[in-house]
């Protein structure tokens, strides 16, 4: 099991630009939370199998230096399945389970806009050795 919450403030103390001063940090949530679990079956039929939970969330983030606008808060879940035979283990990895769509500040064409986050993905991952 692996658990993590950080609440930070991010504010921007001095500016030659008017009105930035005292502002959030673009593109930085004030909280974040992380909680994944993973299960590798350790001996009888289904040993070599590993299966994985976990769920992100984040606050709402500043749009823009300014903070005139900020994106909604998102919760996103992920998982992952693996399988290991002697020194390879093939997996998968989903991303975004539950294909949540929400959007996150961008800084292309000098920001002030929003992009689609990530929908629901899938990697196909192999190691050998070790």
């Amino acid at each position: 099991l692996v658990g993590a919450v950080t609440a930070q403030t991010s504010e921007i103390l001095e500016a030659s630009t008017p009105g930035l001063v005292g502002t959030q940090l673009f593109n930085v949530p004030e909280r974040t939370a992380r909680l994944a679990g993973r299960y590798d079956v350790p001996g009888g039929r289904l040993a070599g199998l590993g299966v994985g939970l976990g769920v992100t969330y984040q606050s709402e983030l500043p749009g823009n230096s300014f903070n005139t606008f900020f994106t909604p808060a998102a919760t996103v879940w992920d998982s992952q399945v693996s399988y290991s035979v002697k020194k390879v283990r093939l997996g998968l990895n989903v991303g975004n389970l539950a294909d949540r769509k929400y959007y996150i500040p961008s800084n292309y064409f000098g920001g002030n806009q929003v992009i689609p986050a990530l929908p629901r993905t899938f990697a196909v991952t192999a190691r050998i050795g070790g």
